[in-house]
């Protein structure tokens, strides 16, 4: 019994002291009193009031039973936390025996970028000289079933610079920073108290600064589109389109890109900043957890995105936006598994939600694959049931990556990514009660979009040099 057996007319609280009035209405003793002060009749529906009520002792046993349940639920809530900082606190003292080393490496690493650039190999298939629209023909694909592709912007031959990194640091990084350095806190504050002070101040800040779009200052628009053009750059992104004209006469639509991997890097693609779809207004959809690091979580406002929650992506849907969601989310993360890394494992087959919310406002499923993701970063991950448990409830899984220049929970690596947009699955518009009534259409829509995620991956593997790899989809 997770809702409340009755709210008080008046306060719109779960009343203690609840009585019923003739009419069926109910209120809290205290503010009935309050109210025939001002009036006798009922606020709801004018009928007339009786003098004295007595208490509801049926209904205020059922409420007492309510908030009893209540408690219990909370004090089980509370157990799950205590349970997941414990495993937490686990990971970081396991790690923390490594950061020391790991951070001098890195310090030596990023020092000798100063002096020397370090350049990533072209693609085989880029020419300098070409236009910022091009046109690629998939020689890999049978002759009679031949597709085309339109490669928007191509990335793949920038430089990286000192820029690149620090861009990385200063984000990615972050995840780095709140793993190592809460074992070091007690030697800070015995020896530097100040730079508790220094780091603390705008941790501080941004816990307590909302994130919402009007809050947010104007030059963070500068500083959200630097990070997402250097984050572009530092993958080497290169992105194409089955059907450009026909994703862009859209106004709204719903993205669905795969993989999740260990980081969805492909939602990059999906800020407004990089323009790469002119008609639609993009929100890039990242895990809760996300919105919960300080700092972290006001880079994530800055550049568009959103949590992954059903009220917020509504919100942004009823403004004409539109939210681009990976679909496996954690449940896909606890596919990975360091045994067999040419499986490339998504859970898309029973997740009706995304194209519940494509018929809602009868819009478009647009889907979208981003290849070579798994270079970015290695893993080990273990696969224990109770890992599991804790991963749904955190909205993130609990694994030990090793990022740039081998770092425990580091920064990812730099890799040539390329991400492959699909052609719009049209969606007819539903009411909720439509939707309950035709959930096998709901099932054709979903099967198209897994059948469009498969063909996108067989059909450019080769060219991403990913032949040998295996797509699951669960």
């Amino acid at each position: 019994m997770s809702e409340p057996p009755v709210e008080c007319c008046i306060t719109f609280s779960v009343p203690k002291e609840p009585v019923s009035a003739p009419c069926g209405h109910t209120f809290e003793l205290a503010a009935l009193e309050e109210w025939k002060r001002k009036s006798n009749l009922c606020p709801m529906c004018r009928e007339e009031l009786p003098t004295k009520l007595a208490i509801n002792l049926a209904l205020r046993g059922m409420i007492e039973s309510w908030y009893q349940l209540q408690e219990e639920n909370n004090a089980q809530k509370e157990e799950l936390a205590r349970q997941t900082a414990a495993a937490v606190a686990a990971a970081a003292a396991a790690t923390a025996t490594t950061a020391a080393t790991a951070g001098l490496f890195s310090i030596f690493q990023f020092i000798r970028l100063f002096c020397h650039v370090q350049k990533m190999p072209p693609s085989d298939d880029h020419d300098e000289d070409d236009t910022n629209m091009k046109i690629v023909v998939k020689d890999s694909i049978p002759e009679n079933n031949k597709k085309v592709l339109q490669l928007i912007d191509d990335k793949s031959h920038v430089t990286l610079d000192i820029t690149h990194y620090f861009n990385v640091f200063a984000t990615s990084g972050l995840l780095s920073f709140y793993i190592y350095f809460p074992p070091f806190i007690p030697l800070i504050w015995k020896r530097c108290r100040w730079l508790l002070g220094v780091l603390a101040a705008p941790i501080a800040l941004s816990a307590l600064y909302p994130i919402d779009d009007e809050y947010q200052p104007e030059w963070t628009k500068s500083v959200a589109s630097w990070i997402i053009r250097k984050s572009a750059e530092y993958f080497h992104f290169r992105i194409y389109f089955e059907d450009y004209d026909a994703v862009n006469a859209h106004k709204q639509a719903v993205i669905a890109f795969v993989p999740h991997d260990i980081w969805p890097l492909g939602v990059n693609l999906f800020c407004d900043y990089l323009g790469y779809f002119k008609s639609l207004t993009m929100r890039p959809c990242l895990s809760s957890a996300m919105f919960s690091l300080p700092v972290f979580r006001h880079f994530m406002a800055w550049i568009g995105a959103i949590a992954v929650e059903k009220s917020a992506i509504i919100k942004i849907m009823e403004k004409g936006q539109t939210p681009a969601i990976c679909p496996g989310g954690v449940k896909e993360v606890s596919y990975l598994t360091t045994h067999d890394a040419k499986e490339i494992i998504i859970h898309l087959r029973s997740r009706l939600g995304i194209v519940k919310l494509a018929a809602q406002f009868g819009v478009p499923i647009i889907p979208a694959f981003t290849f070579n993701q798994r270079k970015t970063l290695d893993f080990w991950c273990p696969q224990t049931p109770w890992i599991h448990q804790i991963a749904r409830k955190m909205g993130f899984m609990p694994l030990i990556f090793f990022g740039l220049f081998g770092i425990p929970i580091g920064p990812p690596k730099p890799a040539n990514l390329s991400m492959v947009v699909g052609s719009p699955i049209p969606v007819r518009k539903m009411t909720l009660e439509e939707m309950e009534q035709n959930i096998d259409e709901l099932k054709v829509y979903n099967q198209l979009l897994v059948d469009a995620v498969e063909r996108i991956f067989e059909e450019n593997k080769a060219m991403f040099d990913m032949q040998d790899n295996i797509l699951i989809i669960r």
